[in-house]
């Protein structure tokens, strides 16, 4: 996973804290000694902007925001990441942990860099993502991160937006 995360963002612009922090905020072990040696992104396509973690209410701790503003949310209890969308008191699923947000988020730029390699750099800005690459992100993230039964998906949401736009 090291390997990944240096390849898509380099050693800069990671978000990190003391495994013995993390774990004094909620996390797991596996996943503070995670956020300790590597950490995830200050930013990712599609998107998504990552702070230093920190509580959010007495359920949650805030990770970061989506390009909706939208927050992103780590429950403690259940160790789910989510997307809060409080104008229906409700939530998209993300994935189990944070380890599995991490692994989402690499299938997502490896996709990214897929299409730049097949269509060129402004891809993304034109929405042209080819339908194969979209069907095989779909196929590896709904892998990495299974939905739970009757969970709304985050990365359904976004996958469903990608369709919308492509030339193919």
């Amino acid at each position: 996973m090291r390997k990944k995360i240096e390849q898509h963002w380099g050693q800069s612009g990671l978000v990190t804290m003391s495994s013995r922090d993390a774990v004094a905020l909620g996390f797991s072990l596996d996943e503070s000694r995670l956020l300790e040696d590597i950490g995830f992104p200050e930013w990712a396509a599609p998107n998504i902007w990552m702070h230093e973690p920190r509580f959010y209410g007495d359920e949650y701790l805030l990770l970061g925001e989506d390009r909706e503003d939208r927050l992103i949310l780590y429950r403690k209890a259940t160790h789910e990441v989510i997307v809060a969308l409080p104008e229906v008191d409700s939530y998209l699923y993300v994935s189990q942990g944070v380890i599995g947000f991490i692994a989402s988020l690499i299938l997502y730029a490896d996709m990214v860099d897929s299409a730049i390699a097949v269509r060129g750099s402004d891809v993304f800005v034109k929405n042209q993502i080819p339908k194969a690459l979209i069907a095989k992100f779909e196929a590896e993230v709904l892998d990495a991160c299974p939905l739970p039964s009757g969970a709304a998906s985050f990365w359904l949401e976004e996958i469903k937006r990608l369709r919308n736009g492509h030339a193919d």
